[in-house]
């Protein structure tokens, strides 16, 4: 099966799509997705799907958000999530390296994950959202470079598990630390940063990072929700 459009999501055994074999597109638009507040995202662990899914199409459901997990969509080409009510993206779609094509307008978006930055987009559409209310968000000069740089040893060996991309799952570490190495974010110089306390809003402009960009009035410069993974990457971007 290649692809699969559904309607009246909640009469679908939603979980099961996670194990369909081959399937690469799935159009999940125009249903009531989130409508209740709460998602069933756990088809997005399937064993099938995360190998084979290069379309996934969420466009006019009632989403506040995706999952942090979209990430495990290894081959995922295209995501379509345009008019929903996402008011910010997980830091984890950097890690979606095979990206190209991401719309999300009309949505409810004011800044964006550095992570993005990482993903080689051909093209991008963030139009009719909210980037003009500019968030109350910390600036360099409240933070000293030294705040944000890891020490633990638990944070020093997951910098260096996802760093090196070795393999990790529940039945070889715990599953508290499987959500943990899962959840990281991303530098900006694309290093993983396992240190949520101090991020900063910078603007940075699209068409420096994506080929193709649609905002609104042909403007192109928004602000990125940025981690840092060193006093050094700090101090130069």
């Amino acid at each position: 099966m290649t692809y699969y459009p559904i309607n009246f999501i909640g009469w679908q055994p939603v979980w099961q799509l996670g194990r369909m074999a081959n399937l690469s597109e799935l159009h999940l638009a125009n249903n009531q997705l989130g409508v209740r507040g709460v998602v069933d995202w756990r088809w997005l662990l399937g064993p099938q799907i995360t190998k084979t899914l290069k379309l996934l199409d969420l466009t006019s459901n009632k989403l506040g958000h995706l999952p942090k997990a979209i990430w495990k969509l290894e081959k995922l080409v295209t995501l379509k999530a345009n008019d929903n009510m996402i008011s910010r993206l997980p830091a984890t779609i950097g890690r979606i390296s095979t990206l190209r094509y991401f719309t999300i307008s009309s949505n409810e978006l004011q800044s964006l994950p550095c992570s993005l930055m990482q993903c080689r987009l051909e093209y991008i559409d963030i139009s009719s959202n909210k980037f003009d209310n500019k968030q109350n968000n910390s600036t360099s000069d409240q933070y000293s470079p030294w705040q944000f740089y890891v020490g633990s040893l638990v944070h020093l060996s997951a910098k260096i598990i996802l760093k090196h991309k070795i393999h990790y799952a529940s039945n070889i570490i715990p599953w508290t630390l499987v959500e943990f190495l899962d959840n990281a974010n991303m530098c900006v110089c694309g290093a993983p940063v396992v240190n949520y306390t101090h991020s900063i809003n910078k603007e940075y402009d699209l068409k420096d990072y994506f080929r193709t960009v649609v905002f609104n009035n042909n403007l192109s410069v928004v602000e990125f929700e940025c981690y840092f993974c060193s006093p050094k990457c700090f101090l130069k971007h």
